[in-house]
C-alpha cells in the first residue's frame, strides 16, 4: 500500500465515522502519521518507515502527506461547505470510488486502517479538538 493509498483510504473511514477530517489544522495530520511512522504491528504498511518529517516547526513536518492533503482538496475529492473552511466532507462520488477499491484490500491492509490508522486519527483528532 502506497502512502497516497492510506491517505485515501483513512479519510474515507474518517469520512464514514462522521469524524472531523481536520483538513484545517494539518499539524493534526502531520502528528498521526508520525505516530504511525512507528507504530510498530504486523500490519504496519513499510511504505510508513520510508517517510521523512522535518522539525524546523513546533512539530514533525512531512511534505509529501502535505501534498496529498492539499491535492484531495485542489481536485475536488474532498469539498468544504462552510466560508471558514472549516467543515470538510469526502465527495459522495470519490467515496463510492474508493469504497470500492477500499473492498479490493487485504484482511490484513484492513485490519491496519480500521484498527491502527483509524483508530489512532480519532484519538489525535479528538485530543488536539479538546487542548
Amino acid at each position: 500500500m502506497s502512502l497516497g493509498q492510506i491517505v485515501r483510504f483513512l479519510i474515507l473511514l474518517l469520512d464514514r465515522g462522521n469524524i472531523d477530517l481536520c483538513f484545517r489544522e494539518r499539524a493534526r495530520w502531520h502528528a498521526l502519521f508520525y505516530q504511525l511512522k512507528f507504530s510498530l504491528t504486523p500490519e504496519t504498511p513499510s511504505v510508513l518507515q520510508s517517510i521523512f518529517f522535518e522539525w524546523d516547526g513546533p512539530s514533525p513536518v512531512c511534505r509529501e502527506l502535505d501534498v496529498y492533503l492539499n491535492d484531495f482538496c485542489w481536485t475536488g475529492c474532498v469539498e468544504c461547505y462552510s466560508p471558514s473552511f472549516s467543515d470538510h466532507q469526502l465527495s459522495k462520488g470519490v467515496a463510492a470510488i474508493w469504497a470500492r477499491e477500499y473492498s479490493r484490500l487485504t484482511e490484513e491492509q484492513k485490519k491496519f486502517l480500521e484498527e491502527v490508522a483509524l483508530k489512532k486519527a480519532q484519538e489525535e483528532f479528538t485530543r488536539t479538538a479538546a487542548v
